[in-house]
């Protein structure tokens, strides 16, 4: 039996950020993927695997659990201009940290805030209904 390798312990850690189903079937196809596409040498994930495997893991989970929800989508007429406020509350805050040299560290959590609310907006948007 082959031991596994350090690169190897630290996707398998990443990958369960995915819904335990949906793990369960891809786990092996996914790792085998990350691991051809690594350097010889590599020990740890790039940076871009980490967040491209944390956003869909994510939006596996969201998925599953039927994100946005029913509610939010049945109200969209109001959901849509808040999610649309929100993220741009969520700009202004960091153009004010970024002015004053307090925010670049919190744009590590601003930015995919704003992406999300500017998501989920996107997701729920109302549509123009002809009559």
């Amino acid at each position: 039996m082959q031991t596994q390798t350090s690169l190897e312990r630290r996707y398998r850690r990443w990958l369960a950020i995915y819904p335990p189903a949906f793990h369960a079937r891809h786990e092996e196809e996914m790792l085998s993927v990350l691991l051809r596409g690594a350097r010889d040498g590599q020990r740890h994930p790039r940076p871009v695997d980490v967040l491209d495997l944390v956003l869909h893991g994510l939006r596996e989970r969201g998925s599953e659990r039927g994100f946005p929800s029913n509610w939010e989508r049945s109200h969209a007429r109001f959901m849509f201009p808040f999610r649309i406020a929100v993220a741009g509350w969520l700009c202004l805050i960091s153009s004010l940290l970024i002015a004053f040299h307090r925010g670049e560290g919190w744009l590590v959590v601003l930015l995919p805030a704003i992406a999300l609310h500017l998501y989920l907006a996107y997701r729920i948007r109302p549509t123009a209904r002809h009559h």
